[in-house]
């Protein structure tokens, strides 16, 4: 090869390296607008899911809240037995009065101690 062929050769490969040197420049400016739009979207994204994180502790506590008055609000104790039960003649039943005193209950005074 004479030097006139390498000339021109090496000539192209500086056209075609400075195109792409151009192109590179065009894409890292796109890439940096992007970027600039990309933080942006990340801060709005941000902001939303410390406001959704807000919404939820506030719903989250009312629930709380809402399930302890419910929970507050059944009694500790159910029974079970009627209020007036009926008794045969043997038939023996206990109740415990006002005071926590234990009475037996038989036909005769089932009806005047359990009458509320």
């Amino acid at each position: 090869m004479d030097l006139d062929n390498k000339v021109k050769i090496l000539q192209n490969n500086i056209r075609d390296l400075q195109s792409q040197l151009a192109s590179a420049h065009i894409r890292i400016a796109e890439l940096l607008k992007d970027k600039a739009s990309t933080t942006e979207e990340v801060a709005q994204e941000k902001q939303f899911i410390q406001e959704l994180t807000g919404e939820i502790a506030a719903v989250n506590a009312t629930a709380t809240a809402a399930i302890q008055a419910e929970m507050e609000a059944v009694p500790q104790v159910l029974d079970s037995r009627p209020s007036r039960p009926k008794l045969a003649k043997n038939e023996k039943w206990t109740t415990i009065d006002k005071e926590g005193n234990v009475q037996f209950l038989n036909e005769d005074t089932s009806k005047g101690i359990l009458e509320d």
